[in-house]
């Protein structure tokens, strides 16, 4: 990040985000989501980069991994991990907001963690970030409700 300018480098960053969903009966809460760590069956993948920049970005975020792994026993659970790199203002804007669409009558979503890490600081944004549970149906003007929610995070 040393290569970045000045302005840019204070508000850049690396993003990790990990969540499992799974499929399965669902009870009722006061909260739509849970918190945990990553499940035993996991198999963790680590993150290998040079620390260059890539020399073009459209939109201003590098992939640095994706990882999705999926458990059919015992029914269906999916664990996704991304992990990305900002590089310029562009991803900033970009990558300052989470968005998880999901099923609550289908699907249980359970957070693991997404930090933000500035240098050598790390952010955990599941306590610093602003989160809401929104209901917001797609099809409502052709007067069909799903009752799907989106977990949205705004990151500090």
């Amino acid at each position: 990040m040393e290569r970045l300018s000045r302005g840019v480098a204070t508000a850049l960053g690396l993003f990790t985000a990990a969540a499992l969903v799974a499929s399965g009966p669902v009870h009722a809460k006061t909260r739509q989501y849970d918190l945990a760590p990553a499940p035993h069956w996991v198999q963790p993948i680590a993150i290998k980069t040079n620390g260059e920049l890539p020399r073009y970005q459209k939109d201003g975020t590098e992939y640095l991994l994706v990882d999705r792994q999926i458990r059919v026993q015992n029914g269906w659970s999916e664990y996704q991990r991304y992990v990305t790199r900002v590089v310029n203002p562009a991803g900033v804007e970009d990558g300052s907001q989470l968005t998880i669409d999901f099923d609550p009558k289908l699907d249980r979503l359970v957070l693991h963690a997404v930090k933000v890490r500035r240098g050598k600081q790390v952010i955990d944004e599941l306590r610093h970030g602003r989160i809401e549970v929104l209901q917001r149906e797609s099809e409502l003007e052709q007067g069909i409700l799903d009752g799907s929610l989106t977990f949205n995070l705004l990151m500090s």
